[in-house]
């Protein structure tokens, strides 16, 4: 089952053509700058992120010819002509490494998007910092920490620990923020063992599936364990998401957001009234700030989903899934996708 799911995590992109540039960050947030050169310049064609968590990187029981949702929706588009687009998606994204992302690509002219689509997951509500990858990018390039720093005095008022938070990020050392967890710990230590482990992207990946599997094993945690928000973190990641709109604004980019599909066979680790309450807020939140914000919860049929750990997996589907996806972000933002 472990390398099963390793195997699912590593397939990305179309088999259709294998040999195409890649049409997104295919290290999963492990490493962005080598991915980035690769983002369709913004200068000569719009240009769309698609950003969101594990859900738009893996692909259940992968068959021949399936495609995840970026590459589908940047078929379609390069098909209607001069839009592209691009996916920026790593496992476990917290809202303020989508704020992260957003920033990042608005800092030059030639990856500055047009469109900025999210996914807005509600147990990344759970998550803070940046993972190191990110972290590094971020301090590395005067640019981009400038535009931080700008953000931060701009809106500091208005979000406030959102603003905080994002100033403790840039002030962290850079080993810190995602990295230093126990998966992050355990991980490093393994690698100064193993030095493959340090050289291939691939068994990073299916190592730290397996410290995950371990994990909750230990700890006899479950996909459908239920766990309760934390008010603080909550409130936090709500800061995130409208200031992503302050900002997306403030650059010129449109930014669409949608609440990610669910398997409605699977039980979730949601707390329905929490739930509820999450896409109410964020629907009111849409509204108050004239953002497009799409529900695709039930989007995908019970069909095309797979499973984890011997139950339905609730979160990640197969290949039709991602060509339901694609069809719905196309049609559901039809008018951000005009040639």
């Amino acid at each position: 089952m472990v390398k099963h799911r390793a195997e699912n995590l590593l397939q990305t992109g179309s088999s259709a053509n294998v040999d195409a540039p890649p049409t997104g960050d295919l290290s999963f947030g492990g490493a962005p700058a080598s991915y980035w050169p690769f983002i369709p310049d913004a200068r000569h064609t719009r240009l769309t992120i698609l950003a969101g968590m594990s859900q738009l990187i893996v692909i259940n029981d992968r068959q021949p010819g399936d495609a995840l949702a970026v590459d589908v929706m940047d078929s379609e588009l390069r098909r209607r002509g001069s839009h592209r687009a691009f996916g920026l998606t790593a496992p476990n994204m917290a809202n303020e490494e989508a704020l992260f992302l957003l920033l990042a690509t608005a800092a030059r002219p030639e990856t500055t998007p047009t469109n900025f689509v999210f996914g807005v997951c509600f147990d990344k509500f759970r998550n803070v910092d940046l993972r190191a990858a990110y972290g590094q990018f971020l301090r590395g390039d005067p640019v981009l920490s400038n535009a931080w720093r700008q953000a931060i005095a701009t809106y500091g008022a208005k979000y406030p620990l959102a603003t905080e938070k994002m100033r403790q990020t840039l002030e962290a050392p850079v080993a810190l923020a995602a990295e230093a967890t126990l998966d992050g710990t355990l991980r490093e230590a393994i690698g100064k063992v193993v030095p493959l482990v340090r050289l291939r992207q691939e068994l990073n990946a299916e190592l730290m599936t397996q410290l995950f599997t371990l994990r909750n094993f230990v700890l006899r945690i479950k996909a459908s364990s239920k766990r309760r928000m934390l008010a603080a973190r909550y409130a936090t990641n709500q800061e995130f998401v409208a200031l992503m709109i302050d900002l997306a604004r403030q650059k010129g980019i449109e930014p669409l957001f949608y609440v990610n599909p669910l398997n409605r066979i699977a039980e979730t680790p949601y707390v329905d009234e929490e739930y509820r309450d999450f896409k109410t807020w964020l629907l009111r939140l849409a509204s108050r700030e004239k953002t497009q914000v799409v529900d695709l919860d039930a989007v995908v049929p019970d069909a095309a989903w797979g499973e984890v750990d011997g139950e339905p997996d609730f979160k990640h589907f197969r290949g039709e899934g991602h060509r339901i996806l694609a069809r719905a972000l196309l049609e559901s933002f039809a008018g951000a996708f005009v040639p």
